[in-house]
């Protein structure tokens, strides 16, 4: 199947760009900088994306699909591969883990509790000693940022005013409380994509309440697309959820079972709505957003050729 061809070129190409991206960014964790002389400030890492400092979200975005992607063409890849991409999952964790970006080192946590209750409900009988060790070298990895002083810095660093309750002191509150003003001055359709940068003068209430965007896809489709674009966003992130939940409350499941779980995955995590988030119409981030539904319906529309393949 020509399209099966395709996936895998894009999944070789995707990987050896992980590979490099993670390799990259862990050596500029270790020597201050990177290949290209790129750094951040201590505790946060820049990559190879030069002062967007995003390596952690890009890469915590995208691990499930390169799961779902290895899982489809499996059988054609030797042991070298195997091992190839096995290494690369875990320097992205890594890499992940000590990028400073707590928005992805959430969205890891999340989508590795989703892979451990999908594995232990599944297979715990039969892999008891391999799940344990597994459970424990996650663990030591996830627990990394929190043992190294720059991470642990930057993870906790202002913690005390982004969990406050104060507008005048949390600024993605201030930012959120602009964003709905917005939306009840025009509630149905909105003040137009990318308005946030442009009005949000006009209904902060406090000094702090303006920025290019509030921070939060929901409020950000609320307040430039009003209630029609939040609620066809939030609809399907309603529709993922309930799709993840069938696959994880699933008596038996196949290879084609966890490779939709893993782009199910990729979009909840990117759909998430309680996590600050860039804006909605970045041009990178529209494309870490459709990437994966783009996968999900070819999985969709090929469930039975797929089936049979996996």
């Amino acid at each position: 199947m020509e399209n099966k061809k395709i996936l895998n070129y894009f999944f070789i190409i995707a990987l050896i760009t992980f590979f490099i991206v993670s390799l990259d960014g862990l050596y500029e964790f270790i020597y201050g900088q990177n290949i290209l002389n790129n750094k951040a400030f201590p505790g946060r890492i820049a990559g190879l994306f030069g002062d967007e400092w995003v390596i952690g979200s890009f890469l915590s975005r995208i691990l499930p699909i390169m799961i779902c992607l290895y899982l489809i063409n499996q059988n054609k890849y030797n042991n070298f591969f195997k091992l190839f991409f096995i290494i690369t999952i875990i320097l992205s964790i890594v890499t992940i883990s000590l990028s400073g970006e707590r928005a992805a080192l959430i969205f890891l946590i999340i989508s590795i509790l989703l892979y451990l209750v999908l594995f232990l409900k599944n297979y715990f009988s039969q892999y008891k000693i391999f799940a344990i060790v597994l459970i424990l070298f996650l663990l030591a990895i996830l627990s990394s940022p929190f043992m190294i002083e720059n991470s642990k810095d930057r993870i906790f660093n202002s913690m005390e005013v982004h969990t406050s309750l104060d507008f005048n002191k949390n600024h993605y509150l201030a930012y959120y409380n602009s964003a709905y003003e917005m939306f009840l001055n025009k509630p149905i359709l909105g003040h137009g994509p990318k308005s946030f940068r442009l009005k949000c003068d006009d209904f902060k209430n406090y000094d702090i309440g303006c920025n290019m965007h509030p921070h939060n896809t929901y409020l950000q489709l609320l307040s430039e697309t009003g209630f029609l674009g939040f609620i066809f966003i939030f609809s399907f992130f309603i529709y993922i959820s309930i799709n993840l939940l069938k696959i994880l409350f699933k008596k038996d499941i196949n290879n084609y079972d966890l490779c939709k779980f893993s782009i199910l995955i990729s979009i909840f995590i990117n759909t998430f709505p309680f996590i600050p988030s860039g804006s909605f119409f970045n041009n990178w981030i529209s494309v870490i957003y459709f990437l994966p539904l783009s996968f999900y319906l070819y999985l969709i529309e090929n469930k039975k050729y797929m089936m049979k393949e996996l």
